[in-house]
C-alpha cells in the first residue's frame, strides 16, 4: 500500500511518497453514528493516495494556476485518484466552500475559517457550532445547516440571519432557481430561501434514508445517496424542477452506511465518499460503479467540492473536509474538472 506523508515545510502542499506494505490498521465503527462526538483535533494525518504521484502537467492549459488539461476525452479518464495534499491552514468538518476573493471556507467545528491557497487564514464567522454542507444561494450569500437543525443565511461581510428552523439537513443544494433542496437522512426537503417555507418533497422509491443530493448536468434528473446501504438513487425533474413519479435504484454497492459526499464532474460521473469503508468511488452516467480512492478514515471526506481554477485552487480536484483527520482540508486530485468547466469535451456520454 501506498502511504501519503504530507508536507508541511512550503505554502502550497507538496505530497511525498513512501511505501509500506503492512496494510492499512486503520478500524472503522460503523455499528453507531460517526457524529456523536466532535472530532479529534489531532492535525493532519498520513493517507493512501490512491495513485502514483504526477508532480507536473504539461497538458495544463495556459492562464490557469494548476487546473485540468485544455481538453477532457470523458472516455480515458484516471482510474484512480492521482495526489492528495494538504491544504495549509484550511479547516472542514462536514463541508467547505470557495468564495468570489478567493478563499476556501470551512468550519473547525465551531467558526467558519477561511484560508487561501498561501495558507493564511483568519476566523470569517465566529460561534455557529457543528455546521453540516454548505452552498451558494443566488444573491450571493451563503446557507448552510446547523446540527442544531436551522438554516442559516451568511452575508459576504458575515453577518448571520436565520433562513429556516426544524430543518435538521445534512445536505443543502441550492437549484438554478434559487430553491435550497435538503436532506435530513429522512425526507427531502425543498425551501424558499426569502420566506423560509418549507415544502416536502413526495418522492417514493428511497429506501435507506435520503442524504445526499445533486443534480444532473442539464437538471433533468436529481441523484440522492442514502444514509445505510451504500445505494444511489435518480429522480426524474420536470422543466420546473418537480419530480416525476417515483425515484429508481441507479447504482449500489458502494458500502452499506453514511454516505457523506457527492459531487459531478464535467463528464456526468457522480463521485462519492462513503463512511464503512472510507472509500470514494465513481459512478459513471450509465451507473456503473468503480473505486477510485481507499484512504484510511483519517483521509477519508465529508461533502466536496471541485475547484475554482482560480486563485491556485485546481479545477481537477475536489476539496474534502476531514473531521477524523482534525477537521483538516484535503486537495484530492481527480484528473477532470467539475460540472461547469468550459474547456473542449471529447467522447461525452
Amino acid at each position: 500500500m501506498t502511504l501519503l506523508f504530507l508536507s508541511l515545510s512550503a505554502c502550497t502542499p507538496v505530497p511525498v511518497l513512501v511505501t509500506d506494505d503492512t496494510g492499512d490498521s486503520t478500524s472503522h465503527d460503523a455499528d453507531g453514528p460517526r457524529d456523536s462526538s466532535p472530532p479529534d483535533d489531532s492535525g493532519p494525518a498520513s493517507g493512501d493516495g490512491g495513485g502514483d504521484t504526477e508532480t507536473g502537467d504539461s497538458s495544463l492549459p495556459d492562464g490557469t494556476d494548476t487546473g485540468a488539461p485544455r481538453e477532457v476525452d470523458c472516455s480515458d479518464l484516471p482510474e484512480e485518484v492521482l495526489e492528495v495534499n494538504e491544504v495549509l491552514g484550511a479547516r472542514g468538518f462536514h463541508d467547505v466552500a470557495f468564495d468570489s476573493d478567493g478563499w476556501i471556507l470551512g468550519s473547525d467545528t465551531s467558526s467558519i475559517i477561511k484560508a487561501d491557497i498561501d495558507g493564511n487564514s483568519e476566523i470569517w464567522v465566529p460561534g455557529l457550532g457543528w455546521l453540516e454542507q454548505m452552498d451558494w444561494l443566488l444573491d450571493g450569500d451563503l446557507v448552510v445547516a446547523r446540527q442544531q437543525g436551522s438554516l442559516t443565511r451568511i452575508s459576504p461581510e458575515g453577518g448571520t440571519e436565520t433562513l429556516a428552523t426544524d430543518v435538521y439537513a445534512y445536505e443543502v443544494n441550492v437549484a438554478p432557481d434559487g430553491f435550497i433542496w435538503a436532506a435530513n437522512n429522512s425526507q427531502i426537503l425543498r425551501i424558499d430561501p426569502d420566506s423560509g417555507v418549507k415544502e416536502r418533497m413526495q418522492i417514493g422509491g428511497i429506501q435507506g434514508g435520503p442524504r445526499l443530493l445533486a443534480f444532473s448536468l442539464d437538471y433533468a434528473q436529481l441523484y440522492v445517496g442514502v444514509l445505510s446501504g451504500g445505494r444511489l438513487y435518480r429522480v426524474e425533474l420536470d422543466d420546473n424542477l418537480d419530480p416525476i413519479g417515483d425515484a429508481e435504484l441507479f447504482a449500489s454497492g458502494m458500502g452499506n452506511s453514511y454516505m457523506d459526499g457527492m459531487a459531478l464532474d464535467v463528464c456526468g460521473n457522480i463521485y462519492v465518499t462513503e463512511y464503512s469503508n472510507s472509500r470514494m468511488y465513481r459512478v459513471s452516467p450509465d451507473g456503473e460503479v468503480a473505486l477510485i480512492w481507499d484512504p484510511p478514515l483519517t483521509q477519508y471526506g465529508h461533502g466536496m467540492q471541485w475547484g475554482t481554477g482560480q486563485d491556485g485552487w485546481r479545477d481537477d480536484a475536489v476539496y474534502v473536509p476531514r473531521p477524523y483527520g482534525g477537521s483538516t482540508v484535503a486537495e484530492v486530485v481527480i484528473g477532470v474538472p467539475g460540472r461547469g468547466w468550459e474547456g473542449k469535451l471529447l467522447n461525452k456520454p
